[in-house]
């Protein structure tokens, strides 16, 4: 699981910024379900406050880490983007947890060139532990169990996890796989067309996630009782959903995608992603996922993390959302706001917040102070 992670010098975060899932002893049981670290984070803030480029922050780390050596040519620019295209370096960290020990990877780079790389051992409170240390192409390995990273040939613009992946070293296998299993959103600007086929493939392939998706579907009572997939006469290999009604005089009647509403739209393309990230254990990020949704679908779908009953693989939701009423839901523990000053973005958890001015307290809304501005992260109107 995500423990924490950041960025200096990344979009909108010139002087930095810091996201920490991690739950301390004052957290209550019935929030925490006994566990030291969230499962859902809800991040809130104005319009154009930087709400999204936190989310482009473990978006960078689960293309870059994984595909620059792959995707990258060696004369490609690494897509990062500076605060106001800058040229200073963009400085980024990731703190996560395998196999009970706890590591933090750390990040600089540039357009041009990685300029450093570093991992570290964090399990002990009291001490890190230096792993590797990549400085532009050069390799330190204090770690015995790294010591293979010598051998690595590196590029200036790969990463050296994604690059040692492709060498099948045994020794990074385990945090390529944990930055592998962030799932990111990057379907919300595909095409519309695209994005039907591409779901309705992926539910044609695995029967499971389609029965989840039909069952949440009409269970959500959106009338629907019954969808198929059905394959495109002129395009074989791609497939289409058709959305079965039942009126009261008990005539069925089917309907294209497009015929339903843009809530049942939004459950259709999404709910597979819960699904598969339930199953296997991810980190599931998601932009303004509750477009569209009644809040008590959006909450629904939320508590699918939050329940310990269904959620048995540790899996993480991180999202952003303007419902304030999921904000009480989820407590100063669970949610992280986003200000914007001089173009310049900052945040911080509700609880990092001096509780002696709010009163935040555990089992009251916090919606009343957020919505007299209180708590910052919304518009000046």
């Amino acid at each position: 699981m995500i423990l924490a992670f950041g960025a200096r010098n990344f979009l909108s975060f010139k002087e930095g910024i810091d996201i920490s899932l991690r739950l301390n002893k004052n957290c209550p049981e019935y929030i925490s379900k006994g566990l030291d670290f969230a499962s859902t984070l809800c991040v809130k803030g104005n319009n154009a406050s930087g709400k999204s480029n936190i989310l482009q922050i473990l978006d960078f780390f689960s293309y870059y880490c994984i595909n620059s050596f792959g995707e990258l040519k060696p004369k490609d620019k690494i897509p990062v983007k500076s605060f106001y295209f800058n040229e200073d370096p963009t400085e980024l960290y990731l703190e996560y947890f395998i196999a009970k020990k706890s590591y933090r990877y750390e990040l600089v780079v540039t357009s041009e060139k990685v300029i450093s790389e570093t991992l570290f051992d964090i399990t002990a409170k009291q001490s890190q532990k230096v792993l590797f240390i990549r400085k532009n192409n050069n390799v330190t390995v204090p770690s015995k169990n790294f010591f293979s990273l010598k051998k690595v040939r590196l590029r200036d613009n790969a990463s050296i996890i994604s690059t040692a992946f492709q060498y099948e070293l045994e020794s990074i296998i385990p945090h390529y796989d944990k930055i592998r299993s962030i799932q990111v959103d990057r379907l919300m600007f595909t095409p519309l067309e695209e994005k039907i086929t591409f779901i309705s493939e992926a539910l044609e392939d695995d029967d499971f996630v389609f029965n989840f998706v039909k069952t949440q579907i009409m269970d959500f009572d959106t009338g629907i009782i019954d969808i198929e997939l059905r394959e495109k006469e002129q395009e074989k290999g791609e497939f289409f959903p058709i959305f079965f009604h039942e009126t009261e005089d008990g005539k069925v009647t089917p309907l294209f995608f497009h015929e339903e509403s843009k809530g049942t739209q939004n459950l259709f393309i999404n709910l597979g992603w819960y699904c598969i990230s339930l199953i296997g254990g991810l980190t599931l990020v998601m932009d303004e996922f509750d477009l569209h949704l009644h809040p008590h679908i959006s909450h629904a779908l939320v508590e699918m993390f939050d329940d310990p009953a269904i959620n048995v693989n540790n899996s993480q939701f991180i999202f952003t959302t303007h419902d304030i009423p999921l904000m009480d839901k989820m407590g100063k523990y669970r949610t992280f706001i986003v200000n914007k000053e001089y173009n310049e973005s900052y945040g911080y958890r509700l609880d990092e917040l001096p509780t002696k001015e709010l009163e935040l307290k555990n089992d009251r809304p916090i919606s009343p102070y957020y919505n007299t501005g209180k708590l910052g992260g919304v518009p000046n109107l």
